[in-house]
Order: C-alpha cells, then structure tokens, then sequence
C-alpha cells in the first residue's frame, strides 16, 4: 500500500532471511533463554564520575587499603626502641669487657630512649591506660602484646640499671637508702635480662609493621625485623661513639659495622 507519490520509487525490500525449513523464527517469550540478559539493552545512565578519583585511581574513589592510622609519635617510637634496644646489647658487651664508661654511657641512653619511646607510644595511645590494659593478657601470636610486655621489662631494668650507674656517678649520693644493696645485687641479673630483651625490643616492630595489610609492608614481613635489627645497630653504635671516647668505643664501631 503506498502512503506517498514517492513510496513507487524506493527499491524493493529484501525478503527476510527464514530456517533452513522455511518456517518464520518463533519469538521467545518472557521467561525463556535470552530474555533480560542485557545483550540488546542500551545504556541509560551516564557513566559515573567521582570526585578525587584521580587522586586514588580505585573503585568508589576511595583507596583499596585504608592508612594506617599511626602519626608522627609512633615515628619517633620506632626510632628510640630500635636505639634503646641496641644500646642495652652494647652495654652488657661493655660489661663483659670491662669498659665501665661504655657500659655508662649505653646504659642511660637505653634508660633515656626508651623512657622517651613509651611516652611517644603513650601519646599515640591518646590515654595511659590504654598501654597498662594491653598488658592484661598475653597473646603469643600477636606483636603487639608480646612487644608491649617487652617495653615494660627491658624500661624496668633499664630503670634500675641506670639508676645504679647514677648512683656511681654522684659518689653514692643519691637517697636510696636501704635499696642501695637491693640494687647492687640486683645488677648481674637485670643485665642479663636487658640483653635477652634488647634484641626482641629492636626488632619486634618489624614483625608488628609486617602483620599489618598495608601490601608493602606485609610483601616484607620476613625481612623487616632484620632491617630494624640493622638500624638499631647503627644508631646505637653511632650514639655510643659520640658519648664514649675512642679508646672505649671499640664495641660500638663492631656494633654500627655489623649492622651495615
């Protein structure tokens, strides 16, 4: 049926392709096989821009693996344990070799660094007695238990070893009274204890960092304690030599050299 004077002109349309029977192709009805698979549906939404995506590059414009939420103290924490721990290794060596100005100077430097660490810790903490409820319990898997358990033994030795070495710094005048012979007796087994504690304290926080989901931190777990067991090598060793004299401070440039 022509509608308009031009529909003579047009060329005749193709006949439709039919089976090889000759039989019309049957269309599928709802609920069949091809119905809703979304092979013929065009879009009708505009493809969605997000904010700041350039910045992370991941889905929903938000990072794959949220930051850690550690800030500058635990920076400063990390340093200080690693330095704390390798000068209590330096001052039983010291010990052992009869080099009382070594073994002093190592000593309240393990005293002072770790002093200073906890309370860097504490700040990250944001409330002391959060560090006192993480040593309710110990849990052998977990870093973070056994090392807050190995922060407090190696400041208490710490403690009482560097008071002691005060004590022979100001000719036995400080006010100790009767725990003056406590604490001198107390000395070869506190020594012991720091230098079993001093390896753990400097190198714990690379097996923390390790179990963490950050992927370049967990990609390194087997290896990060050995890189905090170096550093704490050399900064040790370098803060030995800068408060000992030279002819003393032949542990602590072993010391900084094997941690290279």
């Amino acid at each position: 049926m022509s509608l308009t004077e031009f529909d003579a002109d047009r060329p005749p349309e193709k006949p439709r392709r039919r089976r090889g029977d000759g039989r019309r192709r049957r269309r599928r009805g709802l609920g069949e096989i091809g119905m809703g698979d979304g092979s013929r549906e065009g879009a009708v939404v505009q493809d969605v821009e997000f904010e700041r995506a350039d910045e992370y590059g991941s889905y929903y414009g938000r990072p794959v693996v949220k930051a850690p939420p550690w800030k500058a103290p635990i920076a400063v924490y990390l340093f200080l344990g690693g330095v704390a721990g390798g000068s209590g290794l330096l001052a039983f060596g010291a010990q052992c070799t009869r080099r009382p100005l070594l073994r002093r100077n190592a000593r309240l430097v393990a005293l002072g660094t770790v002093g200073l660490g906890t309370v860097a810790l504490i700040e990250d903490l944001g409330r002391p007695e959060r560090f006192l409820n993480m040593m309710r319990t110990v849990k052998v898997t977990s870093p973070m238990s056994l090392g807050t358990w190995v922060v407090g033994g190696f400041a208490s030795l710490s403690g009482v070893l560097g008071a002691l070495e005060v004590d022979r710094m100001t000719g036995r005048k400080l006010p100790l009274g009767p725990l003056r012979p406590l604490l001198g007796a107390a000395e070869g087994p506190a020594s012991l204890g720091q230098v079993v504690l001093a390896p753990l304290l400097a190198s714990y926080t690379g097996a923390l960092l390790g179990n963490t989901i950050v992927p370049t931190w967990e990609a390194g777990r087997g290896h990060l304690s050995y890189l905090f067991a170096s550093s704490a090598s050399l900064a040790a060793g370098g803060a030995a030599m800068v408060t000992t004299p030279v002819a003393e401070a032949g542990p602590a440039r072993l010391l900084a050299a094997a941690g290279v």
